[in-house]
């Protein structure tokens, strides 16, 4: 749930582990399918992605007040199928857990109400189902990394596995 009842400052996140830690200093693409919870009364803005060394936990269903890594400040309100939500950032700590969610509270997240809202109880404020969630490392060339000045290939020519040695052009 990314907003609940109004002014009650509520929220519900959803948190894994990470299979392995991430790299610092290094780019990654978060991506994940989300769609809108089709009968409840809003969609909301601030879906958000942290990422953090250690788990996130707290005693409350109060706003976590925590900055996300990414957040989309664009109000998904398709209910008939999936969004590809999509951000490239770079990571400066080894990160082990990622938690999903809006860390804004009631005054900073934008609403718009859902046509096809369901009035009965249990359907009030805004959730989405996420699907596919994936943090993967951009993918990088040698050509970006290294300068023909800077690195040596062996065996060269080769037919086989060959090894590449050389210093990283700091870009």
């Amino acid at each position: 749930r990314t907003y609940s009842i109004a002014e009650t400052q509520q929220r519900e996140y959803i948190q894994a582990e990470l299979t392995a830690p991430t790299l610092p200093g290094t780019d990654y693409i978060i991506s994940c399918w989300v769609s809108a919870g089709d009968s409840l009364e809003s969609f909301s803005n601030n879906l958000g992605f942290l990422l953090s060394t250690d788990a996130i936990s707290s005693s409350s269903n109060l706003v976590l007040e925590l900055s996300p890594t990414s957040n989309s400040a664009e109000i998904i309100s398709n209910t008939d199928g999936w969004v590809l939500y999509s951000d490239t950032v770079n990571l400066t700590e080894a990160f082990q857990y990622i938690t999903v969610g809006n860390f804004f509270d009631d005054d900073a997240t934008s609403l718009s109400t859902n046509p096809a809202a369901n009035t009965q109880p249990g359907n009030y404020g805004a959730y989405y189902f996420i699907d596919d969630l994936t943090l993967e490392q951009v993918p990088v060339s040698v050509s970006e990394k290294f300068s023909a000045s800077s690195f040596s290939m062996s065996p060269n020519p080769s037919k086989a596995l060959v090894t590449i040695a050389g210093m990283a052009h700091p870009f």
